[in-house]
């Protein structure tokens, strides 16, 4: 039924479960695998980031993958090329699958459903797991005639920051900061001392009127999170009832 509903992402699904079983089939070969769609293009320091932060899979059993971008990535909110995050969602679009976890989730992949990337972000397979994402891309899509809508292409994904100018340092660079036990704490801590505002203050940039620093927009409910995301040109759904880009339910955005 998958195939007459969405043939895309079906045909999707079924050729990436082939892909992926053909790549681990040798248990010796390959330790992870980088997936990209054919309508993907990369940043100059794209397999630089991904060798930086594959190890931190293999440190951290609270990581489900490390994914080269930024939901909400558009360039009023990504202008640290250098900043990378936990997330609860899952973003896809240029990531690290480790052999570790396909033998998890591999004899379930879901190739009669097809939407292969919403099932990885579903409980079963996620399991409370975040990912690493940066504030800048290192990916970006120019598939507007491919299998998601040409008009969700104009809107979220052809305006997002790309990656393309001189490349951090990654090599050497300690990024211990993003493992669950160390990220956490002052995570929350940073959270708990922002300054609260209402959320047309962050629309119009009043409130740096005010003083500098974080500030935080509560939301009462998951219809309030997405009409304040509609009022930001942000992703407006949850997936698996987590926003795009959100950690503990907080969506992280640089304004300014």
């Amino acid at each position: 039924k998958f195939l007459k509903k969405a043939p895309g992402y079906a045909y999707l699904s079924v050729h990436y479960g082939w892909a992926l079983r053909t790549l681990f089939a040798d248990a010796a070969r390959y330790e992870g695998v980088i997936i990209l769609e054919e309508d993907i293009e990369v940043a100059p320091d794209f397999f630089d980031y991904f060798n930086a932060t594959a190890p931190l899979l293999y440190q951290d059993d609270t990581l489900l993958a490390v994914s080269a971008f930024n939901d909400n990535g558009q360039p009023r909110y990504s202008s640290d090329t250098s900043a990378l995050y936990r997330s609860d969602f899952f973003p896809g679009l240029g990531w690290l699958l480790t052999r570790r976890l396909w033998a998890e989730i591999g004899a379930g992949w879901p190739e009669e459903r097809g939407f292969w990337d919403d099932w990885m972000r579903e409980p079963p397979q996620r399991q409370g797991r975040a990912s690493i994402r940066p504030e800048t891309s290192r990916s970006r899509t120019f598939g507007q005639k491919g299998t998601s809508l040409s008009q969700f292409y104009i809107k979220f994904l052809a305006p997002i920051q790309f990656s393309d100018q001189a490349a951090p340092a990654w090599a050497g660079r300690n990024l211990s900061f993003l493992l669950k036990a160390a990220y956490d704490p002052p995570f929350a801590a940073r959270v708990a001392a922002a300054r609260e505002v209402e959320l047309r203050r962050v629309i119009d940039r009043s409130f740096t009127a005010s003083g500098g620093g974080d500030v935080v927009v509560r939301y009462s409910t998951p219809k309030v999170l997405l009409g304040f995301c509609k009022q930001l040109g942000i992703m407006e759904d949850l997936k698996a009832g987590v926003p795009r880009t959100a950690y503990h339910g907080v969506i992280p955005l640089r304004v300014g």
